[in-house]
């Protein structure tokens, strides 16, 4: 194996281990009998410039689902290894209402490390239409917003197949400057607990908003 090949699979694992805390977390909550209600879906992008892994985990921890749990991860590479991204949110919610949250907790990312977090979300959902925002403000000496959406739209075709199209967007921006934002948009088909179909990503950084799209493919499975 040549220093490129070893150098990049050494940058993985070394990511991939950070991936463990989030999964470590899953798996307590998932062990635990006091757990009211659990999600836990897995997706893997191709897409033309990159290939990304994201995984989102949320639980109630009491029957009146008052107070809830959710983490959510995303792993970001190109094809040679050279240029990694990873993002993990965890939050405990409090329920103010049926469709609004309180939130605290945590956000990681290899470029800025842990941060404390607080947050305000807000849920609609209508039949085969939903609508989530997700504002999170950190905790630090110069603060930051990451706002977080997201619309979905289902449409049942026959008994075993139903049609999807979703737009997610992920922002932040901190007192001085734009620092990222991306807008993924999602087309498929559901069919069981798996999704699939064509994804398509557009991604503007810094405050120039310097920007790339692209575009691929994406599988994504509930586990339950």
């Amino acid at each position: 194996m040549n220093a490129g090949c070893a150098s990049a699979t050494d940058k993985l694992c070394k990511y991939m281990k950070k991936l463990m805390g989030f999964f470590v977390i899953v798996l307590f909550l998932i062990s635990q009998k006091q757990i009211f209600g659990q999600s836990l879906s897995l997706e893997l992008n191709g897409m033309d410039r990159y290939w990304s892994a994201n995984g989102s985990f949320s639980a109630n921890l009491n029957k009146s689902k008052k107070l809830s749990f959710s983490a959510v991860n995303k792993f970001v590479t190109d094809y040679s290894v050279e240029k990694v991204k990873l993002l993990v949110l965890s939050n405990a919610a409090y329920a103010v209402t049926k469709n609004f949250k309180t939130t605290v907790g945590a956000m990681y990312s290899n470029s800025s490390g842990i941060k404390p977090t607080v947050g305000i979300q807000g849920t609609i959902v209508r039949g085969g239409f939903m609508a989530m925002c997700f504002p999170n403000f950190t905790i630090v000496k110069q603060p930051e917003m990451m706002f977080i959406s997201m619309i979905q739209y289902i449409k049942r075709l026959n008994e075993k197949s139903q049609f999807v199209t979703r737009m997610q967007s992920l922002g932040m921006v901190n007192s001085r400057e734009h620092l990222f934002s991306t807008f993924r948009f999602r087309s498929g088909l559901i069919r069981g607990k798996c999704q699939f179909g064509l994804a398509s990503d557009l991604n503007f950084a810094g405050s120039n908003f310097d920007f790339n799209k692209s575009l691929g493919l994406f599988f994504q499975y509930q586990l339950f």
